[in-house]
């Protein structure tokens, strides 16, 4: 699993064999949740796997992770914009973890940015 940010987006992803997936969010850190908008790309290369990834079903999968990242980490992250890749795997508990790490290492980057 691998985890980057761009100057404006956390993006992680995740490839093992013959599975794929990856998760690009942009964060702020907030009380409260808010709707979680989710732009699906359209396929990249010859993968075909037919999934056709639901919006609706990775926002849900992405706000298990968020929850989950905020409350290892002590934090109040919420998702100001994500986006996926149509053909990569619908795999809930992967992009729920993506969202994790990506909220974690986030907490991190704020941590390091506050002397703390």
């Amino acid at each position: 699993m691998r985890v980057s940010f761009d100057g404006e987006m956390f993006q992680a992803s995740h490839i093992s064999g013959p599975t794929h997936n990856y998760l690009g969010l942009e964060l702020a850190e907030e009380d409260g949740s808010r709707k979680i908008t989710v732009k699906v790309h359209p396929p990249i290369g010859k993968c075909c796997l037919n999934s056709n990834i639901s919006s609706f079903d990775v926002a849900s999968w992405i706000a298990e992770g968020i929850e989950a990242g905020n409350r290892q980490a002590g934090a109040s992250f919420t998702v100001t914009y994500a986006e996926v890749v149509e053909n990569d795997h619908p795999l809930p508990q992967m992009y729920a973890e993506l969202a994790r790490q990506i909220v974690l290492a986030a907490h991190q980057r704020a941590s390091n940015h506050c002397g703390g």
